[in-house]
């Protein structure tokens, strides 16, 4: 576990195949913001920036879709993360993310924010 190099390679990897261009553009975003999750668990937050700025534009509409609020609170989240003068807003986020997200998800942004200690005292 936390073998973040490792996981960042496999991500390129994962581009580059024919079979992820088939894939549902959901399950697309999924993995952009699991790329950008561990892109700022490795503290390199100018590449989480360039990630984020990726999804945004290259998934706009679908994070607009009501069933997408989790996903959309996250990649705001990670927006507010890598500044270095975060506002409150960014816990305003973290909750979003909290009602929202699901243990039938295929990515767990509760989990991830309990790793990376985010999560409010009251909610771990």
């Amino acid at each position: 576990l936390k073998q973040y190099a490792k996981a960042t390679k496999t991500f390129q990897k994962v581009y580059l195949e024919e079979a992820y261009q088939q894939l549902s553009k959901t399950l697309q975003l999924k993995i952009a913001i699991a790329e950008a999750m561990i892109w700022y668990s490795r503290q390199a937050y100018d590449v989480v920036q360039m990630k984020v700025s990726s999804i945004k534009s290259q998934f706009k509409q679908l994070l607009q879709k009501p069933s997408m609020i989790a996903d959309n609170a996250m990649v705001q989240l990670l927006t507010y993360l890598t500044q270095p003068n975060k506002s409150s807003k960014w816990q305003d986020y973290i909750q979003a993310v909290l009602q929202e997200d699901s243990e039938n998800q295929v990515l767990s942004y509760k989990e991830w924010l309990k790793d990376e200690q985010l999560l409010p005292s009251e909610v771990s």
